[in-house]
């Protein structure tokens, strides 16, 4: 059971009688469309919380309690095994010892040889793995990926917390001085290369740091990520940007950092995404290919091209939105590098049919062009824009139907434009001389006017002027401001 159940069951058991949805939904901030889905999942073996027409959602009496006491015990068993797995690979290469850890988190022998099996069974796309040697626990791999296994097991160990809001609440042990010198640098980060980061980049790049000055303050640790070539450098905006980042932290924690933390900072650097000052205007007006390399676009397109949608999108929006994702996430895979989604596991449970179309075509995607399949992290990310697309379109444009008239010709262009765009919202036909007669009325009901004759008064609403046999080059006009 994930944190928004929860809170929908606590909510709930608070408050006697029925609540409507769109009130619980106001509550928890959230959509109606997610708490329908929410309380489908909490009902999927008995009917916990019952719902009448008209009245919204009650609880059955009790059921709070073993719900949440259920939920508190999954949760604490997941934040342990995360705790055990950060505590064993912030500890290497030496490791600590088995029977230490054990006492450590009040463990059993056998009880501790589960978790490392759960450990690992998580830790296996890493290409590391936990074994127990000469009474220690040492991790096979090397420091790129145990690092990138610790940013997982932090993110995830904070994403089982009641509803995460703060960096404070992922990293709780982080003494002060450090929790301000790392917000400093990603300060430093946005200023150097004219950006904002993006959540939830903005945790995995804090986490990236913490866990970089934790591994060099250790003595045993030299600090060289290996799989970084010299031939790798591109003395760039994001090198440079690498290289006072690494240079602040080697200052903060009296250590010589190795040179090769420059580059594997950087490319960490590009593998992220960010908003840029002029992101809206670009998403309304620019031409995506002219900001994207081919292999970004063809991406976006497979995704948008395949997937079921059941009525109208703005293309356009989510063209620019997956290859805005897809352009560092391509950074990500040739590097080798992991981006984690705290949100996965909610993403899934409720978005799990979109969830599971997007894996679908991404999956044969990525088979195809790059002989590998993508994390759930990478694929909740993209379902998040589809979804938002979806969402999107549920707020259609009420468009008004005009001609001189109102009956003959608007109809036949009513038939020709259903026939073209279908589920376009139209809301009405109307005479051009009612439209006159009343325009602040009809102004209030539409977003778009589609008219066979022009209007010389200033309407507050766009008019599209078409002819009434709607040529295409009168779609194209049609389409153009639909953005479809």
């Amino acid at each position: 059971m994930d944190p928004l159940a929860k809170k929908v069951i606590l909510f709930l058991s608070k408050n006697t009688g029925y609540i409507k949805s769109t009130d619980l939904a106001k509550e928890l901030n959230v959509s109606t469309k997610t708490i329908y889905r929410t309380i489908k999942r909490i009902n999927h073996d008995r009917e916990i919380i019952t719902s009448q027409r008209g009245l919204g959602y009650t609880i059955e009496p009790g059921s709070d309690s073993e719900l949440t006491e259920n939920f508190d015990d999954l949760n604490e068993n997941k934040k342990r095994t995360y705790a055990i797995g950060v505590y064993i690979l912030f500890n290497q290469p030496t490791g600590p010892k088995f029977f230490k850890t054990a006492d450590k988190f009040y463990l059993s022998e056998s009880a501790l040889n589960k978790e490392i099996q759960k450990i690992n069974s998580s830790i296996d796309k890493f290409k590391i793995k936990i074994t127990r040697k000469n009474g220690h626990l040492i991790v096979i791999g090397n420091e790129i990926d145990i690092r990138q296994a610790l940013n997982f097991f932090l993110i995830r160990k904070g994403a089982v917390s009641e509803g995460f809001t703060s960096i404070s609440e992922i990293f709780p042990s982080i003494n002060d001085n450090d929790r301000g010198f790392l917000i400093t640098q990603l300060t430093l980060i946005q200023d150097e290369l004219n950006v904002v980061l993006v959540d939830p980049y903005t945790l995995n790049i804090f986490s990236h740091l913490y866990i970089l000055m934790g591994r060099i303050r250790s003595s045993a640790h030299a600090s060289k990520p290996k799989k970084i070539e010299t031939t790798d450098i591109k003395y760039d905006q994001f090198y440079e940007t690498a290289r006072l980042i690494i240079e602040n932290i080697s200052r903060y924690t009296n250590r010589t950092i190795d040179a090769s933390e420059i580059i594997y900072l950087s490319q960490y650097l590009l593998s992220l995404r960010y908003m840029h000052s002029n992101d809206i205007q670009q998403i309304n007006n620019a031409a995506p290919t002219t900001q994207f390399e081919k292999p970004v676009i063809d991406f976006a397109n497979e995704i948008i091209n395949h997937y079921p949608f059941q009525r109208i999108i703005n293309k356009q929006h989510l063209l620019t939105d997956l290859c805005a994702h897809i352009k560092p996430m391509l950074n990500r895979l040739k590097s080798n590098l992991v981006v984690v989604n705290p949100l996965v596991d909610e993403i899934k449970d409720s978005y799990s049919s979109e969830f599971q179309q997007t894996k679908q075509i991404v999956d044969d995607y990525t088979m195809k062009e790059y002989q590998l399949k993508l994390s759930e992290d990478e694929i909740s990310f993209i379902t998040l824009y589809v979804v938002k697309a979806i969402e999107e379109s549920a707020k259609t444009n009420k468009i008004l139907l005009m001609c001189t008239t109102g009956i003959g010709t608007a109809q036949l262009l009513r038939t020709k434009l259903l026939n073209a765009i279908p589920n376009l919202n139209i809301t009405d036909v109307i005479s051009s001389y009612s439209y006159r007669e009343d325009m602040a009325k009809y102004n209030a009901e539409a977003d778009l006017i589609i008219s066979t004759v022009a209007i010389p008064e200033q309407s507050k609403v766009p008019i599209v002027v078409v002819s009434t046999l709607l040529n295409e080059l009168d779609l194209q006009r049609v389409k153009s401001f639909l953005n479809v």
